[in-house]
């Protein structure tokens, strides 16, 4: 808790910039990967002269600093021993380093910003200007550009970082470089950042508003600050100030004598801001309890921890009882309010947070909110949107071998939209397509909207192509799976209507129609040299898209469709059903689409011949067998009960099998995030505590 508070006059400015070279320890490294970079101490010899280290590989002199996190690195000042080498660099590690302004970010990404550690990196040799008196070289950095980081940072990255043309250097070492027969020896070496000391005082408080006897005796150290003195407050019996920053105080249990103690610390911080590596932490441990602040933090008001009974301030702040009568003042806290509300409830949290709007749900894909479908840890993985579209993208699949030899898709992402009416609405605006799970769990999504009096339910899932499902250790995981859609169009009005369902596959290709089967025939291409002409790249074999069943009814064919003006208007890329209903009437046909590029006939015979309704049978009984066999929630929310049940779906789907060891990957997501172990571990932990062992069993051998 704070109230704004600026230290007095006795803070003294010291107008001395930091040296991080005290902070850092001395080093020089060999290797550049973090399979052979290692770590070599290099301490001053009797005579307090650092000794620099050849690099066997390049021959070049080097030594350095390194510190235990980021420091921002303004200018390097070594003294020489005799006359200064030619050509010395100073070269930084970066990795990073420059990154994002989190402000330019979209959503939890803010929350996912590189740091720089020890062993991912390359050393940079860093621009700037360098200035020679006698055996001292002063290199002050140039602003952060292009010509240092050219191939490491592009101009837009940099104009969207941060930090934008800083003159310091982020990073987590430093090293001087050169060449020569003879070792120059170093007899003083600083690292200064823009950051600047100052000297204050801070009273801490032990034992406020505290019952009972409490030894408050420890000690206190600084991370980039110095502790100048200790003078004691309200000490009395045996409570002394000891040597190395150390004390001894003791509260008494006795109502009479039990008023607070406390220390008040003289000591020179860092100015900087919060983020800063340079920033002064102070860290109290005492036999009754420890704790840390950034002593910056006290230029916005006294800090007071509650369960503790500390109360810390600036010498000559205000008081305990002033803090506690002006914080009363002001409006309660929220985490204050929590206990006067009443007990919270799902309705409750559902009616307040604002729903999600779809289209702006952040996602590698760039397409708003979707699903994954797939079978349990195969390899193979559809999406579907929040508008019913059928899609799948090689950049977010973990293609590893040959997971694309048979996916032919006329680009790196193949979409399958489904619009309706005329003209075709494939409803972007992501506004009015209602989407739910059978049952509220299962993974089969209904899709449903109403065009211009048509009514429309799609329902999707994926199943393997051949044969019924089976549990993971019966599969290699590199089988072929196949989206079943299932599209009822109702007619809600009384009159004779005519329906239109359009598919349209993207990017373009040049679709043929035989017997219910749509086979692309080659790419739409720009037609060179005449720019908006179009022709068709044959492909040297065609290639299944998908299959139609229309149940005996209705005209299906494949017509052009340019959705955009620049578009192909002659070639047919679009497949377009039509039929005419009476009032009231309803008529259901199916889509079935490969996951593969499949160019024999046989194997388009194969997804043809499928039957939906037995697939779909087959798909539920797996999915229940599966879950419902396991531990339950059984609530009155029964969108929690369901939860439960869909995550258990959820991790069972985002599995790999990999086909050559057998061992499954778990990846917190289903596509483009990677497996992380502790995110792995959460998942496998709450299989195991839902009662599906062997799963958590096969997934933990990973591992092992």
């Amino acid at each position: 808790m704070h109230s704004q508070e600026q230290p007095d006059s006795k803070h003294v400015l010291m107008n001395v910039a930091v040296d991080l070279a005290q902070f850092a320890k001395t080093r020089w490294w060999t290797g550049t990967q973090r399979h052979d970079l290692e770590i070599h101490p290099l301490n001053p010899d009797a005579g307090g002269i650092l000794i620099p280290a050849q690099d066997p590989q390049s021959g070049a002199w080097h030594w350095g600093l390194e510190w235990t996190e980021p420091r921002d690195v303004r200018q390097v000042v070594v003294q020489f021993v005799g006359d200064p080498p030619p050509n010395v660099q100073i070269q930084y590690w970066q990795n990073t380093w420059p990154t994002p302004a989190p402000e330019r970010l979209p959503g939890a990404r803010r929350g996912w910003i590189g740091r720089d550690d020890p062993w991912h990196g390359q050393w940079v040799t860093a621009r700037g200007e360098q200035n020679i008196e006698g055996t001292i070289v002063t290199f002050t950095f140039d602003p952060v550009d292009l010509p240092e980081l050219q191939g490491i940072r592009s101009s837009a990255q940099l104009e969207q970082a941060e930090h934008y043309l800083v003159r310091f250097r982020r990073t987590l070492k430093v090293r001087i470089v050169c060449y020569g027969a003879q070792p120059p020896n170093i007899a003083e070496l600083h690292a200064y950042s823009d950051t600047r000391w100052l000297e204050g005082e801070v009273d801490i408080r032990f034992g406020v508003e505290s019952e009972g006897a409490q030894d408050w005796g420890g000690w206190v150290e600084g991370t980039t600050g110095t502790i100048l003195g200790i003078t004691p407050l309200d000490f009395d019996g045996d409570d002394a100030v000891q040597s190395n920053n150390r004390w001894q105080c003791r509260l008494s249990h006795n109502p009479a004598h039990s008023r607070s103690k406390g220390i008040r610390l003289s000591v020179r911080y860092a100015s900087c801001d919060a983020t800063s590596g340079d920033r002064t932490i102070l860290s109290f441990h005492t036999h009754a309890r420890s704790f840390s602040f950034l002593i910056n933090d006290l230029c916005r008001g006294p800090i007071y921890i509650k369960d503790y009974g500390v109360y810390i301030s600036w010498a000559g702040g205000p008081g305990f009882g002033a803090f506690k009568a002006e914080l009363a003042a002001k409006p309660q806290s929220i985490y204050d309010r929590v206990a006067e509300e009443p007990e919270h409830s799902l309705a409750r949290a559902m009616r307040e947070i604002p729903p999600l709007d779809v289209i702006k749900q952040d996602t590698y894909t760039g397409l708003g909110r979707y699903l994954p479908l797939s079978v349990e840890a195969g390899r193979q993985e559809f999406a579907i949107r929040h508008n019913g579209e059928l899609f799948a993208d090689k950049d977010q699949l973990k293609l590893q071998g040959r997971d694309a030899a048979h996916l032919l898709w006329p680009g790196p992402r193949i979409r399958f939209r489904y619009g309706t009416g005329d003209p075709p609405d494939f409803r972007e605006s992501g506004h009015t397509t209602r989407q739910s799970l059978m049952d509220g769990w299962l993974p089969v999504v209904i899709s449903q909207w109403v065009d211009r009096d048509i009514a429309v339910e799609e329902t999707t899932f994926v199943t393997l192509l051949d044969g019924p499902l089976t549990t993971p250790e019966l599969r290699k995981g590199n089988e072929d799976i196949v989206a079943m859609q299932r599209f009822t169009l109702r007619n809600t009005t009384r009159t004779r209507k005519q329906a239109s369902l359009w598919l349209l596959i993207t990017p373009q290709e040049h679709l043929q129609l035989d017997d219910g089967k749509i086979t692309a025939c080659g790419r739409v291409v720009p037609a060179e040299p005449v720019s908006r002409q179009w022709r068709v790249a044959e492909y040297a074999a065609p290639r299944l898209r998908c299959t139609v069943n229309t149940s005996g009814r209705g005209d299906l064919c494949v017509i052009p469709f340019a959705e955009d003006a620049g578009h192909s208007q002659l070639i047919p890329t679009a497949v377009l059903y039509s039929i005419s209903l009476d009032g009231g009437e309803a008529h259901t046909l199916s889509i079935h689409t490969p996951f593969a590029s499949f160019i024999h006939a046989s194997d388009w015979d194969r997804v043809a011949t499928l039957d939906y309704s037995a697939k779909l049978a087959d798909v539920v009984a797996y999915w229940r067998d599966y879950v419902e066999t396991g531990g339950q929630i059984m609530i009155p929310d029964t969108i929690l009960n369901d939860f439960h049940k869909a995550a258990r779906v959820h991790v069972g789907i985002s599995v790999d099998k990999d086909p050559d060891s057998a061992l499954y990957v778990v990846p917190a997501a289903t596509w483009s995030y990677g497996a992380c172990g502790n995110e792995a571990t959460w998942q496998i932990t709450m299989l195991d505590q839902a009662g599906h062992h062997d799963r958590a069993e096969a997934y933990l051998e990973t591992f092992l």
